[in-house]
C-alpha cells in the first residue's frame, strides 16, 4: 500500500522525522509532498533536500515532491499527477477534509508535538531584535 503524505516542513523538524519513519514502517512506500506556498519561512528547495537526507538514511521507500498549491484546494487531476497511490495522509485536517470529498481514502498522520520545532520562529525573531 502507498501513501502519498503531504506538508509544509517549514522548518524540517524531529517530529517530521519521526512521523516519516513511522509511515515508512507501516506502509510499502511513503510518497511525501512539501508543499510551496507563500508564507514560507524556508525555501521549498531547502526542504525538500534536508527530507531527501533525511529519508535516505530511513528504513522504507520514499520518494520526495513539491507543489506549489495547498492541498486543500488541490483538485482530482493534479492529484493523478502522484499517482500511484492507495491512501492519502496528513497531519492537517481542511486538507483531509478535502482529499476525502473528493472520494479517496484519508488518514489523520499523528502530529509528534513533543519533537516539533515550535519555538524556531520565536528564536529567529529575538536574535533579529538583538541584533537591531
Amino acid at each position: 500500500m502507498i501513501m502519498l503524505f503531504s506538508g509544509r516542513f517549514d522548518c524540517v523538524h524531529a517530529g517530521h522525522i519521526l512521523s516519516l519513519m513511522r509511515l515508512g514502517e507501516k506502509y510499502d512506500a511513503v510518497k511525501v509532498v512539501v508543499l510551496d506556498h507563500k508564507e514560507q519561512e524556508y525555501p521549498v528547495a531547502y526542504r525538500v533536500q534536508v527530507l531527501r537526507e533525511a529519508v535516505s538514511h530511513m528504513k522504507g521507500s520514499y520518494s520526495i515532491y513539491s507543489n506549489r498549491k495547498h492541498f486543500a484546494q488541490i483538485t482530482r487531476e493534479e492529484l493523478d499527477e502522484f499517482l500511484p497511490w492507495d491512501i492519502y495522509g496528513a497531519g492537517n485536517m481542511e486538507c483531509l477534509k478535502h482529499i476525502e470529498g473528493m472520494g479517496y481514502s484519508v488518514e489523520y498522520v499523528e502530529r509528534a508535538y513533543d519533537y516539533a520545532a515550535t519555538d524556531d520562529r520565536t528564536i529567529r525573531q529575538v536574535l533579529k531584535a538583538l541584533n537591531k
